[in-house]
């Protein structure tokens, strides 16, 4: 997958030409980052004593908490979840980490659900304001056995940060949290964040408060309320009262990050570039020259692929998910090791299609050897927004969609899934236009009515089962999705009580087909899909 880089996702952005500057920042920072160096420091020698050498994969397990407005509205779409998933793996694929969508069944509050793995929440409070609802997210709905990764609308911690927060690690609860538009294809915050999860401390280690302002001081930093250009050589202790990172190396163990083979770095909160050259100098005089492209660092105006975490950083994060501190991530589960290789072909609705109906559309595509699960998207747009997109996972290769609108034109997709691999392409766009008939909803004195089997073996008996409330005789049809009779109607009559009618539909080629009951008081009907 090829991850592009937007501004309105990289991990820091600065319109410094803007008086209107918005830069933005990471929540794990100040004291609460601080709480991360006790892990560190047992890791860093945990590393010289036991090194964690990550020879095999290691399946991680996550459970992504979707939460939206108390009405259901404003969630992420599953699509973005599962692009994020992909660029999650390959961001750890260099230390043999793999992360998974943990399946979970629980029972949750009213308003709450589970389903493939994900959490779906209806609070506007824990969307717009979580700080205030941190003991009932913690109490209720915390997973023992994963990364709990939380997706809001607001993910500014308590006590706030610089810039605005795209997300943090909590230390005390030993969960990220997400502002929503961070969790894409394209956004790196999540990897950032789950390096601090695996106590990886920013690279800018004591100039989280106030980083390097060069002189002239930049716009950007005047709107965050930094107006005084930083001494120059820059003093021996950082804002954050830590000891500053010399170029020489000579006090890298324990000055910064604590990470020797990470350069100094001043924080590059706001700089509007991937070349660092604002002449920060360390406090022996030595021209500075940081690592941009680390994930845990705040340049965020490199190319997304670039981005990367150091051999240190990579061997930390694999001694802390080795350490006992992990111990409830190695479940001795794995899934499926085995990654999709083929994408799905669309079926139905067929592409260029006008239906008839609007308010009962029958999906279908082509199933994916090894696929557990399915994403559905259909959209008003051939980009899929979110504003006019619907999301449907589902365990089979079909879907009957009943939340369309009349007269409209859509295109829909399909991607295969498993727990951990997401990264196959969706199938290309279909185009179809809803038409305006209602499909017909069945009498009320029938009951429960269904096809069986459905889908249908070519060359099975069909059979229609329902539960009259009366005797009645109907005419039944079997149609083509374009309304052509494909088989002679037949009658039958139906008594009280629990009904099953077979049907002539043996020589049915293999396909989509409408099932049409009609009776004297009105008509209903179904589609049945019939397989070689």
């Amino acid at each position: 997958m090829i991850r592009l880089l937007s501004s309105l996702t990289a991990l820091v952005f600065a319109l410094t030409a803007s008086a209107q500057a918005h830069v933005f920042s990471c929540g794990t920072s100040g004291a609460t980052g601080e709480l991360l160096m006790p892990r560190l420091e047992r890791n860093l020698r945990a590393m010289g004593d036991h090194p964690a050498l990550g020879r095999t994969v290691s399946f991680v397990p996550v459970h992504f908490f979707l939460v939206a407005e108390s009405n259901g509205d404003d969630r992420i779409l599953e699509s973005d979840v599962y692009e994020q998933l992909c660029a999650l793996n390959e961001d750890y694929a260099p230390m043999n980490i793999q992360f998974y969508i943990k399946n979970k069944n629980e029972t949750l509050p009213q308003g709450s659900y589970t389903a493939n793995g994900l959490t779906y929440i209806n609070n506007s409070v824990i969307f717009n304001d979580h700080t205030s609802s941190l003991t009932l997210m913690n109490n209720l709905y915390r997973d023992d056995n994963a990364i709990n990764i939380w997706i809001l609308a607001n993910a500014t911690p308590a006590g706030g940060t610089i810039g605005q927060t795209l997300g943090y690690y909590s230390p005390q609860f030993d969960w990220v949290v997400m502002l929503d538009g961070e969790v894409n294809a394209e956004s790196t915050t999540l990897s950032h964040e789950l390096g601090h999860f695996f106590s990886l401390p920013h690279p800018h280690r004591g100039w989280d408060s106030k980083p390097f302002i060069p002189d002239p001081v930049p716009q950007w930093a005047i709107s965050e309320g930094f107006t005084t250009p930083t001494p120059n050589p820059v003093p021996a202790t950082a804002p954050d009262g830590i000891p500053t990172e010399k170029m020489s190396g000579s006090n890298c163990t324990t000055a910064g990050d604590k990470i020797c083979d990470t350069p100094p770095d001043y924080n590059g909160f706001g700089w509007p570039t991937c070349n660092f050259s604002a002449g920060a100098m360390d406090p022996d005089g030595v021209l500075i020259d940081p690592q941009e492209k680390l994930f845990m660092g705040y340049f965020g105006n490199c190319p997304v692929d670039d981005y990367f975490f150091s051999d240190m950083q990579q061997q930390i994060i694999m001694q802390d998910y080795a350490s006992t501190e992990r111990d409830y991530l190695r479940t001795g589960y794995s899934p499926n090791p085995t990654a999709l290789a083929a994408g799905c072909t669309n079926i139905a609705p067929a592409n260029n299609q006008t239906l008839s109906q609007f308010n009962e559309i029958f999906f279908q595509w082509s199933e994916v050897p090894g696929a557990e699960r399915y994403l559905l998207e259909i959209s008003r747009n051939s980009t899929y927004p979110a504003s006019t997109t619907l999301n449907y996972v589902v365990s089979g290769t079909s879907k009957i969609v009943t939340d369309l609108e009349a007269n409209r034109n859509y295109y829909f997709r399909v991607r295969p899934l498993t727990e951990y691999s997401s990264c196959v392409a969706p199938s290309a766009n279909h185009f179809f236009k809803t038409g305006s008939v209602t499909a017909a909803a069945e009498p009320a004195f029938v009951k429960g009515w269904k096809l069986w089997p459905n889908p249908l073996v070519s060359g099975q008996p069909l059979a229609i089962e329902l539960n009259a409330a009366k005797a009645f005789s109907a005419r039944i049809e079997i149609l083509s999705l374009d309304g052509r009779q494909v088989v002679s109607p037949v009658s039958r009559s139906f008594k009280t009580g629990n009904n099953r009618v077979e049907i002539p539909a043996a020589n049915l080629p293999s396909g989509v087909y409408w099932v049409k009951v009609n009776t004297a008081e009105g008509q209903f009907s179904k589609k049945i899909v019939v397989a070689k």
